[in-house]
Formats: structure tokens, C-alpha cells, sequence
């Protein structure tokens, strides 16, 4: 009984080291399984998946007995030093298996992305491309994260669902509201319903929570976001216009001050969009300016996706 229950001690923490191997080869899956719904030629079988598989394991192990063999010294150790050695190697065990585990994550995920990638019309491949993206950050884990970190539910729920989320909660909180309330002096090239997902976002999502604020008082910041043409690369800089108005003096700043729906003075809130993460970015680009949406999901899913890719076969 005790070495049957060892035995099966063994197998789980085995079972354990190759589930995020498991979870990456299960979501690559569902993504290519899914893309019927692009186009029903898109159809790809488990047995065609399961021999992609096998084959990326096998390609892997090659090259994962490549390279042990060319770093081994063969080097002779004093036997006092038998215990410290047995403690590195097991180490170097995990670390191996990790790796391990990494080059074949990469192996499959890469080639799956080009036999698939290969067989799309042209006008569907960015939708494969972000559709990889989000679902590897959707389903990063510490121990095998996605090359582009982690991705909430609460965040990928509000890019597909920003409107229904804002009108549903807006039109709760309305009827359970006197009515009363006077509504913010919105800026005029926000809609009432751009600015609801604004404040939705302020509420809900704490990298957001002084975008409402900023929209309301920082014009210049605003400004140069809507007239910036590479909108996403824009975005990673941090914004400096507030440094440079400070030695023009104060009369611009006290122009913008008085705004409140009440009379009450509004302090310019700067929003460090240079903070947000690749995602997070996107959600602003989406909400504020829609027309630049197509060429960010490229930015991020061809600029980022691919040359982590690439950068694997090379």
C-alpha cells in the first residue's frame, strides 16, 4: 500500500509539472477550432492537432538532448562535496524540466500559429493573430505566463461588452437615483456614451481610476492624444506637456480650473497612460478613438506576437 501510494505521489507531481504544457495545447486548440466561425473552410481536426502536437514534443526532446550533451564536462568532484552537488543537480533538474517545459510551449504555439496562419485568407490572420494573444494572456499562469503577461476576465469582458456594461449600469444606477445629480461638463468631442464608459472604467478598474478626472481638466494632454497618428507607440511615452507649461506661467492652468458643474475648482490631473499594460491600452484606444483600433490590435499582436516567434526560431 505505501508503495502504491508513493507510486502515485510520483505520477501527480509529474502530472502537475506538464499542466501548463496540457493548458497551453488545450487553448491553441480552441482557438483554431473556433475560426470555423470565420469562415467554414476553417476546420482543423484533434487528430491533425494531436499529430502537430507530438511532433512539436519530438522536436523539442531533440533539441533539449542537443544541448545537455554539448554542456556536459565531464567533470570529476570531490566525493565531500557529494551533498552540495546532489542539492544542484536536483536544482538544475528543475530548472531543465522548466525549460524544458518553455521550448515546448514555443515549439507548438509556433507551429501552430504558422501551418494555421498559412492557410487563412489575408483579411482573417490579424483576427487568428489577436485571437492567440488574448487567449495565451487569458490563460497565463506563474509558472508559464504568456509572452505578454496576464489578462483579466474583467478587462477582456469590457472590450468585447463596453456598451452593454455602461448602459447597464447607468441605467441602474438612474433608477435608483433622484435625479438630482447634475451631470459633469463633459468635453465636447466625447458622446454620452464614450464618456459613461469612461466613468465606468474610473470606477471599476483601478489603472483607470483617474482617467475621468484628467479628461475633465488636462485639455492639452487630451489634445495631443487625439491628433497622435501611431496612437499605441504613443502611448508607452509618458506625457510631458504639464513640465513645459509650467514655465509659460499660470494663466493657462487657471483658465481650466473653475469647470465644475457645482463652481468648484478642478486641479489638473495628469493620466500616466504610460503605466497601463499592452491590453489596458488597447481599452483606452477603443473607447476614445475606435478609428485607430485596427492598426494597436497589429501593433500588438504582429509587432509583439510574431517577433517573440521569430525570435524562438532563431
Amino acid at each position: 500500500m505505501k508503495a502504491s501510494e508513493k507510486t502515485e505521489e510520483t505520477i501527480e507531481a509529474a502530472r502537475g509539472i506538464y499542466l501548463p504544457l496540457a493548458c497551453r495545447g488545450a487553448v491553441l486548440y480552441f482557438v483554431v477550432a473556433d475560426l470555423v466561425n470565420l469562415n467554414y473552410m476553417y476546420q482543423f481536426s484533434l487528430h491533425w492537432f494531436h499529430k502537430v502536437f507530438v511532433e512539436s514534443m519530438n522536436v523539442s526532446k531533440t533539441n533539449q538532448t542537443h544541448n545537455s550533451l554539448m554542456s556536459s564536462s565531464g567533470t570529476i568532484r570531490p566525493l565531500s562535496r557529494q551533498r552540495s552537488i546532489e542539492k544542484e543537480a536536483t536544482d538544475e533538474e528543475n530548472m531543465d524540466i522548466k525549460r524544458h517545459l518553455h521550448n515546448i510551449c514555443d515549439t507548438l504555439t509556433r507551429n501552430v500559429y504558422k501551418i494555421v496562419s498559412s492557410s487563412l485568407f489575408t483579411e482573417h490572420k490579424l483576427c487568428f493573430s489577436f485571437l492567440l494573444v488574448v487567449n495565451i494572456m487569458r490563460n497565463g499562469s506563474e509558472d508559464l505566463p504568456g509572452p505578454l503577461g496576464f489578462l483579466q476576465h474583467a478587462e477582456w469582458n469590457f472590450f468585447l461588452n463596453s456598451v452593454l456594461l455602461t448602459n447597464f449600469t447607468y441605467r441602474k444606477e438612474s433608477a435608483g437615483d433622484s435625479g438630482e445629480s447634475a451631470a459633469p461638463n463633459i468635453p465636447k468631442w466625447l458622446s454620452g456614451s464614450t464618456w459613461r464608459q469612461c466613468e465606468y472604467l474610473t470606477h471599476h478598474l483601478e489603472p483607470f481610476s483617474a482617467l475621468s478626472d484628467s479628461l475633465l481638466s488636462s485639455d492639452q494632454q487630451w489634445r495631443e492624444f487625439c491628433n497622435s497618428n501611431n496612437l499605441y507607440e504613443f502611448l508607452k511615452s509618458p506625457y510631458r506637456g504639464e513640465d513645459l507649461s509650467l514655465q509659460e506661467g499660470t494663466t493657462q492652468m487657471s483658465d481650466r480650473e473653475v469647470t465644475g458643474d457645482l463652481g468648484e475648482e478642478l486641479t489638473n490631473t495628469g493620466f500616466h497612460w504610460e503605466k497601463l499594460s499592452s491590453f489596458q491600452k488597447l481599452m483606452l484606444i477603443k473607447i476614445l478613438r475606435p478609428e485607430c483600433l485596427t492598426s494597436a490590435i497589429q501593433e500588438l499582436s504582429l509587432r509583439k506576437w510574431v517577433k517573440n516567434m521569430l525570435r524562438a526560431v532563431q
